[in-house]
């Protein structure tokens, strides 16, 4: 099951996600066992789901390989196709895009049962409000992050 939750308080992301007019959501489902963080951005961006946007990314001039994903997932790159790590620990993973205006952060804490997997997106205002375009994206981002997460989720419970 994937759930809609607010973003943590901790979450690297939290500063940038309060400014006045940014986009914000986040979601967490639990796999079964204990996974750290490369565990799950190696499962999250190596999914069937992610390999059609890389191929979109690559036409635009971002090419990433299977390899660049374990490079980003286990710290020996500070970038993964149109991405850059704004920020890592042992337990969360943050990206900005190329101009800093989108944002996707991935973490992992214990659960009962497992690892709680989050997944959350950001979308800075400029001039204060969020792009007409990304409004209009919402819809499919939502389902698409939730179906990326699923997919993760089933890739570390296998």
């Amino acid at each position: 099951m994937i759930d809609e939750i607010e973003l943590p308080v901790w979450s690297a992301m939290a500063g940038d996600a309060a400014r006045p007019g940014a986009y914000v959501d986040c979601y967490a489902a639990t796999a079964p066992g204990q996974h750290g963080i490369g565990d799950y951005a190696s499962a999250l961006y190596g999914s069937r789901l992610f390999a059609a946007e890389r191929r979109v990314l690559a036409v635009a001039g971002y090419p990433s390989t299977s390899e660049d994903i374990q490079a980003l997932a286990f710290e020996r790159a500070k970038s993964f196709a149109i991405w850059s790590v704004r920020a890592r620990d042992e337990r969360q993973l943050w990206l900005a895009d190329a101009n800093g205006l989108t944002m996707s952060w991935l973490a992992v804490e214990p659960a009962e049962g497992g690892t709680r997997l989050l997944f959350g997106s950001l979308v800075l205002p400029i001039a204060g409000r969020v792009p007409w375009m990304a409004h209009v994206l919402m819809p499919v981002h939502t389902r698409y992050a939730r179906a990326l997460l699923r997919q993760a989720q089933k890739a570390l419970t296998d």
